[in-house]
């Protein structure tokens, strides 16, 4: 615009940055004001005032400086023309703490003192060219910056420099994360290194690599001998391996083993066994291969034809596969075997006893008496109307215990069995318990004898299926059970079932019966 003297009158232009405001009021003053050159009517080219400090960009509504017009100087401008670069307002600007010098650009390091413009923001001023992202060099005067050490960055660009990266693809990691074993993932990367499939729930960490589940216990739990897979849970132990239970078969015929012989490092069934002897009738010698058999108790085979023409063994009741000699009473192989049982082998049986009882049903008996083998006439000599013609009774001397008589010639099982029956009427009579109606009594003392039986286990299991009674306590058992006699069998029932519909263990029914006398119902 010209003046008065044909000079041109100066003006400022104005910022839009913040602080703008500060520099409207020198904007006003020095739209007014002429130069000195134009008072003087000179037309001279004007001097430029080292006061002004605003924009001179009318379209850069983001470069900082404010507008105090020429030789009136801006709000910031000072009479004497001497550079305040404006700070920014309180909250403009974010990041780490820097020391202030807003005299020198921190982009290009060079002086901002007679600089046109200047852009302040983050804390800093800058030239407004050199108010650029550090890593992508882009302008940012229209971005929002993220502020690190007091310079703009673009989000990504920050985020790339210094954002936290996955410990597996090496990317930075935005949204969800997963971290595990002092590392971070994105959680797509967060996978079992075998089956490269997402980890979740239960992981396992071996050797520097992740696992699922079902690929650790793939890749470390014990193999089978026999397929080969991974082991879980239940196992055989055989041959210095590990089977599944339906692995561990015959090398022949390829059954599943419960016994099994070993030859030259393999298992073999009893009929596929090599080194076996000629499987024969245990009875009339015909070769059983290949045809059905039947066996007794202790695993002798015989012909089908002959189940029921011999005898039953009066100790396990199995049947006889050999008639008797002269007046021996009959007994299979293993009972004859077993009969050699002495006086001086009895007490051992009877610790035997009282500590298997015991462990099977906490039944401590106080005092131990000598247990004697002896005729059929002296136990009935010393025996109770109950108990004449039984193997075996208690004799006492008073009201006191003296000791237990079994008949001789019994095998050893039967005569451990006698000695647990009579030990329920030695328990009962140390502990003071009233007098019982015979069936009671009787009762409570097969139940000691069952509870003996229950406790004699295989010294060696069926390779990992558990203990299990010997059979011929099975057997013995199963007579107790079934046994007809009103006192002994009624007995052992009317208890047995009073201790399951009470829900009462052994011990508890003995205290019911010391207090009412009566079976628990």
């Amino acid at each position: 615009r010209t003046g008065e003297g044909g000079a041109e009158e100066m003006g400022s232009c104005v910022s839009t940055e913040p602080g703008a405001e500060a520099g409207g009021k020198g904007k006003g003053q020095g739209s007014k004001k002429l130069s000195k050159h134009a008072s003087a009517g000179v037309n001279a080219p004007p001097k430029r005032a080292v006061g002004a400090v605003g924009g001179l960009d009318d379209d850069d509504d983001e470069d900082g400086g404010g507008g105090g017009g020429r030789g009136g100087g801006g709000a910031d401008g000072g009479a004497n023309g001497e550079h305040r670069p404006r700070q920014p307002k309180k909250g403009q600007g974010a990041g780490s703490v820097v020391p202030v010098d807003h005299s020198t650009c921190p982009t290009c390091k060079k002086d901002l003192r007679n600089a046109e413009s200047v852009k302040v923001s983050l804390g800093r001023s800058f030239h407004p060219e050199c108010y650029v992202c550090p890593k992508c060099k882009k302008d940012m005067r229209r971005e929002d910056p993220v502020d690190h050490d007091g310079f703009p960055y673009h989000e990504n660009c920050y985020l790339e420099l210094f954002g936290e990266k996955c410990d597996a693809c090496g990317e930075v990691v935005v949204g969800e994360k997963c971290e595990a074993l002092g590392k971070l993932f994105h959680k797509k990367c967060f996978v079992c290194d075998v089956c490269k499939q997402e980890l979740q729930g239960q992981i396992h960490h071996e050797n520097g690599k992740i696992y699922c589940n079902k690929d650790y216990t793939e890749t470390f739990k014990p193999r089978c001998g026999g397929c080969a897979r991974a082991l879980e849970g239940f196992f055989i132990v055989a041959l210095d391996k590990k089977f599944h239970k339906d692995c561990f078969c015959c090398e022949t015929c390829k059954r599943p083993l419960k016994e099994y012989e070993e030859v030259d490092g393999k298992a073999y069934c009893e009929m596929c066994d090599p080194n076996r002897k000629l499987f024969v009738c245990s009875i009339c010698a015909v070769d059983l291969a290949g045809k059905p058999f039947v066996e007794n108790l202790w695993k002798e085979p015989y012909c089908p034809e002959h189940e029921g023409m011999y005898p039953s063994c009066t100790s396990c009741s199995t049947m006889v596969c050999q008639l008797p000699t002269g007046n021996e009473p009959p007994l299979c192989k293993h009972c004859k075997e077993s009969v050699n049982v002495d006086n001086e082998k009895t007490a051992d049986l009877r610790n035997k006893v009282m500590d298997d009882l015991k462990k099977s049903a906490g039944l401590v008996i106080p005092k131990s008496f000598p247990v004697r083998l002896v005729k059929q006439d002296e136990i009935n000599k010393y025996a109770s109307k109950t108990h004449k013609g039984m193997p075996h009774c208690t004799r006492y001397d008073g009201p006191d215990p003296k000791e237990i008589l079994v008949l001789n010639g019994l095998v050893i099982e039967e005569v451990e069995s006698a000695v647990a029956h009579e030990m329920g009427h030695i328990y009962m009579n140390l502990n003071g318990f009233p007098d019982l109606k015979p069936i009671v009594e009787e009762g409570v003392c097969e139940m000691f004898r069952v509870k003996y039986l229950e406790a004699q286990v295989d010294e060696d299991p069926n390779f990992g299926f558990g203990p299990q009674m010997r059979p011929d306590a099975v057997e013995r058992k199963a007579r107790v059970v079934s046994n007809q006699h009103m006192v002994f069998g009624g007995g052992y029932r009317g208890l047995n079932d009073g201790m399951r519909s009470s829900r009462m263990n052994f011990e508890q029914a003995l205290n019911h019966i010391y207090k009412k006398k009566w079976f628990p119902n």
